[in-house]
This record gives C-alpha cells, sequence and structure tokens, in this order.
C-alpha cells in the first residue's frame, strides 16, 4: 500500500519509525508476551486496552521520563550535573512530568487516583531523592563516555532462513477513524476473515534505545537501557538471559550500516551498559539524642541521604567524613547496579536469527485466529492461544479474570485500541 504512515504505540512522535509506511513492527514486548499466547493474543490481536498500571509500573515511566530531561543537560554541557544543577531541575519540572506522565498512561482517570490518594507527593519525593544519587552515579560513567542520542528509535527488517525480508501473509481490515476523521487500515483480529482483505506486509523489528552512548578512549558505541527495581543485585542475576538490549544492539548496528545513522558509519557497536537502580531508598537519618547522627556500620542510608542530613542539621561534615567514605563504598552500591557486557558478531547474529523464529509463530498464530470462525469451533481459540503451562504474572497479569474465567474475545468487553494502524499521509 503506498503513500501510508505506519502510527504504532509508543512510537508516535517518531517520524522515522513512521516513514517506514506498511510493514508489521514487532518489539520486545510483543516477543516476551508471546511466551504466553493467550497473553498475547489478548495484547496483540485483540489490543485489549489496559485497565490501568501498577505503582511500580508508573514509577519506571516517570523515572525514564524524568532522567530524559536530565540526560539532554548532560549531553549539552557533556558532564554530570552537580546536586546543586539536578536539584533546580527537579524543582522546575518533576510535577510536571509526574503528571504528564500520569495523563499519557491512565488519563484523568490515573491522575484523580494519585491526587485522591495523595500518591502525587511521594512519588515526587522518592523521585528526588533518589535522582541525586542516579547523577552522583553517573560521574565515573560520564567520564569515559559520552551521551550521543536519548530515547532513539531503532528498526530493521526481518529477514527469513533464505536472506529474504520475511512477509506476513495475513488479513487487514480498513475502518472509519471516529475521533481523526478519514480512514486507517489494521491488522484484522480473531474471526475477522469474512470483513478483511488478504495483505503481504514485510515484517520489521523495532526499539528503543534509551541513551547511545560513545566511549571516549575507543570511539565504540554503547546501548544504555534503565531499568528501575526493588532489588538490584535480584535483577543483576537475570542479565546473562536478557535478550532485548542484545536485540537493540543489532537494530542499532542495522540502521549505522543500511539506515538512517550512516553518520556512525564505521563506528563498531562495542555492546551494552544496564543502568540498573533501586526504585526506593531509605528515609533520612534520624538524630540521636545527644544530637548527632548515628555511625551505626549497620545503617542503610545511602551517603548522598546521610550527607543531606549532616547538611540540613548544621552539623559538622569532617565528624562524618569517615562514615561518609564507609556507606559510599559499602551501601551506596545496594541502590545502583552498572554492567557493561561487550557483545561479538555472532551475538548479533544470534538475534537476528531468533527474530525471525519469533516473527514465524506470530505470523502463523495471527493468521490462524482470523480465520478461526467461532461458530463452528468454540475451542478453537483455545488450542491456537493456549495458556502458558507456568505462569509467571499470577496475580499481576492485566488479563488474570479473563483467562481464569476463560473468556473468549467475542464475550470480552474491554476496549480496544490497535497498537498498528497505517493511514494516508497527510497532504
Amino acid at each position: 500500500m503506498t503513500g501510508m504512515e505506519l502510527l504504532m504505540s509508543r512510537y508516535e512522535n517518531d517520524l522515522h519509525i513512521r516513514k517506514l509506511a506498511f510493514v508489521l513492527p514487532i518489539t520486545n514486548s510483543e516477543r516476551m508476551s508471546f511466551a504466553c499466547p493467550r497473553l498475547w493474543s489478548y495484547s496483540y490481536v485483540e489490543c485489549f486496552e489496559d485497565s490501568g498500571r501498577s505503582d511500580a509500573i508508573t514509577y519506571g515511566v516517570v523515572w525514564h521520563k524524568f532522567l530524559e530531561t536530565l540526560l539532554s543537560e548532560m549531553r549539552l554541557y557533556d558532564r554530570v550535573l552537580s546536586t546543586a544543577e539536578t536539584l533546580q531541575i527537579v524543582d522546575t519540572y518533576l510535577g510536571d512530568t509526574i503528571k504528564d506522565c500520569l495523563l499519557e498512561s491512565g488519563g484523568d482517570d490515573l491522575l484523580t487516583e494519585y491526587i485522591n490518594f495523595d500518591k502525587i507527593n511521594p512519588l515526587y519525593d522518592t523521585i528526588k531523592t533518589n535522582i541525586v544519587g542516579w547523577m552522583l552515579s553517573w560521574k565515573d560513567i560520564m567520564a569515559d563516555y559520552k551521551v550521543l542520542e536519548i530515547e532513539l528509535a531503532v528498526s530493521a527488517p526481518i529477514f527469513d532462513d533464505k536472506g529474504k525480508v520475511f512477509h506476513h501473509k495475513g488479513y487487514v481490515v480498513h475502518e472509519n477513524d471516529l475521533v481523526g476523521g478519514g480512514l486507517y487500515t489494521r491488522l484484522a483480529t480473531t474471526g475477522e476473515k469474512s470483513i478483511a482483505e488478504p495483505a503481504s506486509i514485510p515484517f520489521i523489528k523495532v526499539g528503543k534505545i534509551d541513551v547511545l552512548l560513545e566511549c571516549r578512549h575507543t570511539g565504540d558505541l554503547w546501548v544504555c537501557d534503565h531499568k528501575t527495581t526493588s532489588s538490584p543485585s535480584s535483577f543483576d542475576s537475570s542479565i546473562p538471559f536478557d535478550v532485548q538490549l542484545p536485540s537493540y544492539a543489532f537494530l542499532l548496528y542495522w540502521e549505522i550500516n543500511e539506515g538512517f545513522l550512516q553518520k556512525y558509519k564505521g563506528k563498531k557497536v562495542g555492546g551494552i551498559f544496564y543502568d540498573i537502580y533501586k526504585s526506593s531508598v531509605n528515609n533520612n537519618p534520624k538524630l540521636l539524642k545527644n544530637g548527632k547522627l548515628s555511625t551505626a556500620k549497620s545503617s542503610a542510608v545511602p551517603s548522598w541521604v546521610y550527607r543531606k542530613a549532616v547538611h540540613d542539621n548544621n552539623l559538622p561534615i569532617s565528624e562524618y567524613k569517615d562514615h561518609l567514605v564507609y556507606i559510599k563504598n559499602n551501601v551506596d552500591t545496594r541502590y545502583y547496579l552498572h554492567r557493561f557486557l561487550h557483545l561479538l558478531p555472532s551475538d548479533l547474529e544470534r538475534c537476528a536469527s531468533e527474530d525471525y523464529a519469533i516473527a514465524e509463530q506470530i505470523s502463523k498464530k495471527r493468521s490462524a485466529l482470523v480465520e478461526l470462525d467461532q461458530s463452528r469451533d468454540a475451542d478453537g481459540f483455545d488450542v491456537i492461544a493456549y495458556r502458558f503451562p507456568l505462569c509467571q504474572r499470577y496475580g499481576n497479569c492485566r488479563f488474570s479474570s479473563v483467562c481464569v474465567a476463560n473468556n473468549q474475545p467475542s464475550v470480552i468487553y474491554l476496549n480496544k485500541n490497535p497498537k498498528i494502524k497505517w493511514v494516508r499521509k497527510p497532504e
């Protein structure tokens, strides 16, 4: 289909992605969901909307968004910011960032919930405290690496085992846009073959790199991803099994050599960098009866919080110099972890092969669901979109209720919002 633009959830403002036109993008999120065909079908075939976000996810969204603001300043000045500079940016932008993220994630309902249950101020205070520590932790990073790009959308075609771009042989539906007017094209959902038309759509992989770094010593490029977690050490143990960032490194490699990032041609993709940060921080230390702060080594208060307490209580910093050194070396690392992993060409090739394997399976299941005649084969959906034998999201999956009840798509009355649309380019 000519003269089309791709509209994709979370990538609406990325012109590079919009210009990809009539292609079928898959993301790492879809790949992860595909481990449970039932979850995948609800999310990516039927496109049922989320009923809401957890506080942990909301925290991560705000954290990522606010880091964009800080990193833009760090890129501009090519250095870390002082604590005073960081806090000024917090005072200027964090409140609006929180409200914007709440509105984008859950609309007025989510914003109202956070206001009515007094959840905005605690979120603000936690991020304000944590962000100071994050900036301090990047001092060594910025000494060796330069920030090149922030929130960089990248993509690459998915090739089959013969080296040709793999196509989805499926179905699309043309509909009226009741909100914006005009027509758009979307992928057909379960049982819609009778109202759809056949289409051959090239598959691509799409991802968004949080930060693209350049090593000051070698010129190599590194893919950085921010992670927030309640336990950095536990998250660290799962890194060897991560497929997201190595896949993003392959997309970057493709864009540099064949795509829109050829300004970096000749540079090597060195590897990936995990910027892992704890999502909660211990409260300010309390004054003892003698008017001093505890220097017990069992304290879990990080150095930047402890230093602020010394300042706020007008205590002489010299008396706490040794303790600050101790907690910086022994406590701070419980709050953040930095992991650099080198990648070999074989690692990138493996990601490309795995993306093809997943795309092939997704294509088959999507077409089978569309071709399903639910009036004749009531169990067909269960056969195609079966549940994962060992649910990894028990109690936390947004579709837990309809999954347990074994509801078929035709009787699930959740709002639908296609994650992928193709629209006519504006004249």
